[in-house]
């Protein structure tokens, strides 16, 4: 048995882990995070949103953006795979609320080591040997974690930060698949993309095809991700192995294919599955789930980042009220419902859009009583704390003339695009040697 105590044990160093423990440390706990491995390491999600931005603000690491080489983000575009040229400007300026900073692109691996390092220096202790085997105790005021020699930390609560390994929800056997959200994303870096012309020339685009979507999230100077998400229905049916299935994307979408012209990059692609799910309690006696190991949801608008933060600054002020005597059964309740909502507005909001009558209302980039500029408030990451009225009523609204739309053509309609009917296309790639290691791709938040 270890000798310290600790007020909270936090599995998982990621964003969500690292944010929960700054929190933390920051309102006078003593915390621990356990992680299995050291940092930085490579991670997918290279994009994020305007609400994480507000969060490190809120975290007081204004000043971590200029230690982490990035590229600015002003918006996204948005389009259909079978149109040229550029496609629709969403720009975060534009949505109901006022003053939304700019997000930025970077390689998580570097964030995600700078948010641990912010951690270690407001005191948090950081073990990157501990591979958590078993929860030997589980209640309120009183938790121990094992490693597999048998090692032992105590605290009086546990935040479950380890991401898709979903360390607690397995042990309490309450991670749940998302039967309408099972897709898989195959990817790699690229040098030489093609990108956004003036101010947009940071903003990742969103291309969209019957079977799925694209992205390319500029990362650095040279670098761009490119990838693209099946359902894992689509994915069985394609004719080319799994590592190659990203080509195969590429080489039947128009718009894609004109991207890629010239660009260098490895011949093969890496693959994550990104089946969504959700772990339901999501708060118990002596446990709090934030990030991906409380729900996994798709990753089309970039809020994986942005909703373990969420996750960590709502796990470590839940941890501080109990601290302070509040009841813990009232707190889990609202630790609970807070997470219901955010979730469940981002699972409606990505239903949606793979909606094709969505997607052309989507494109279509205006329409009545600002319902559009609600949009993008949810797509710049404001869906925590609950939206305003405002934001609600119109997106409601948008819902009614995507059903209406349906039927009766609210705006022009827009051809769909296949890849499983498309003819393939040359692509002018230089095949060339890995542009980075993927050997330590991990699942941990």
């Amino acid at each position: 048995m270890g000798q310290e105590k600790y007020d909270a044990i936090i599995i998982g160093g990621g964003p969500a882990g690292a944010t929960a423990a700054i929190a933390m440390a920051q309102a006078g706990h003593h915390v621990t995070v356990l992680d299995r491995s050291e940092f930085p390491r490579f991670r997918i999600g290279e994009s994020l949103v305007p609400k994480v931005v507000e969060m490190l603000m809120k975290l007081g690491l204004t000043d971590l953006m200029s230690e982490v080489v990035h590229v600015p983000k002003r918006g996204v575009e948005i389009g259909f795979g079978n149109q040229l040229g550029e496609q629709l400007d969403v720009a975060f300026a534009n949505s109901l609320r006022k003053d939304v900073p700019r997000a930025f692109n970077t390689e998580r691996g570097s964030l995600d080591g700078l948010l641990l390092e912010a951690a270690k220096k407001e005191g948090v202790h950081v073990r990157n040997d501990f591979h958590v085997k078993e929860i030997t105790r589980l209640e309120d005021q009183h938790v121990i974690v094992t490693n597999g020699n048998g090692e032992q930390v105590e605290g009086q609560f546990l935040i479950d930060a380890s991401g898709q390994a979903t360390v607690l929800g397995r042990h309490l056997g309450i991670r749940k698949i998302h039967p309408d959200f099972r897709s898989v994303s195959y990817f790699s870096h690229f040098e030489g993309v093609q990108r956004l012309s003036g101010d947009r020339i940071g903003d990742p685009s969103v291309i969209m095809c019957d079977e799925g979507w694209f992205w390319i999230i500029p990362i650095d100077q040279d670098r761009t991700s490119v990838g693209v998400v099946f359902s894992d229905k689509v994915a069985r049916s394609l004719p080319v192995p799994p590592n190659q299935r990203l080509n195969w994307a590429l080489e039947r979408c128009p718009l894609m294919t004109e991207r890629m012209i010239g660009a260098s990059g490895p011949d093969h692609n890496e693959v994550v599955a990104d089946f969504s799910y959700q772990c339901k309690p999501v708060a118990g006696p002596g446990y709090f789930l934030i990030g991906d190991a409380a729900a996994f949801v798709d990753p089309v608008f970039s809020t994986g980042v942005m909703l373990g933060m969420d996750g960590g600054l709502a796990a470590a002020a839940a941890v501080t009220a109990m601290s302070q005597g509040q009841s813990a059964a009232r707190v889990r309740r609202q630790f609970v419902r807070h997470h219901d909502q955010v979730t469940s507005l981002l699972f409606r909001l990505i239903k949606d859009f793979y909606s094709h009558s969505f997607r052309e209302l989507l494109v279509a980039g205006h329409g009545p009583l600002a319902m559009h500029r609600a949009l993008i408030e949810l797509l710049a990451g404001y869906v925590s704390p609950r939206p305003s009225l405002n934001v609600r009523w119109r997106y409601a609204l948008f819902r009614l003339c995507v059903h209406l739309n349906r039927h009766v053509p609210l705006v022009p309609r827009q051809e769909r695009c296949s890849l499983l009917e498309a003819s393939p296309q040359l692509l002018q790639m230089n095949k060339t040697k890995p542009l980075i290691e993927y050997s330590a791709l991990v699942i941990d938040s």
